[in-house]
């Protein structure tokens, strides 16, 4: 893994607003089907290893790092404008390869998101990037 979890932001809500949607991350001690998030945002498994789960919703994302015994929310805390599912899992798998500094996700599993999908959601993937940096202390 590049870098570990920044234990100061267990618990804590990085906010940002883009448009009509606000764009939320979080970090929880525990998996995340053993506590209330799956029950409250639903729990799809899309991939697992021995270092991470990753799992899916129509609102967001769950990631447990199984190492630290932490599990990561990506979601969008209003009404606004829904992601497409696959967008979801773009983003997912995308925070999985910044967490862990390389290609985890087999060529198989890997999704693929069309240029104009990239192009329209652009700024919300780079939020979430920016708040698994705040949410990881990585080491150089």
């Amino acid at each position: 893994m590049k870098g570990k979890v920044n234990r100061a932001h267990i618990g804590q809500q990085l906010l940002t607003t883009i448009g009509n949607n606000h764009l939320e991350s979080e970090v929880f001690d525990g998996f995340y089907v053993e506590g209330p998030h799956a029950l409250k945002f639903g729990a799809i498994l899309q991939d697992k290893t021995e270092t991470y789960r990753l799992y899916y919703s129509f609102d967001g994302v769950g990631i447990d790092i199984i190492e630290d015994n932490i599990h990561i929310i990506l979601t969008t805390s209003n009404n606004g404008t829904p992601f497409h599912q696959y967008l979801w899992l773009f983003i997912g798998q995308n925070s999985i390869r910044q967490i862990f500094d390389k290609e985890t996700i087999s060529e198989d599993n890997r999704i693929r998101i069309s240029h104009k999908m990239m192009k329209e959601n652009g700024e919300s993937i780079g939020t979430f990037e920016r708040h698994i940096s705040k949410i990881m202390a990585f080491s150089s």
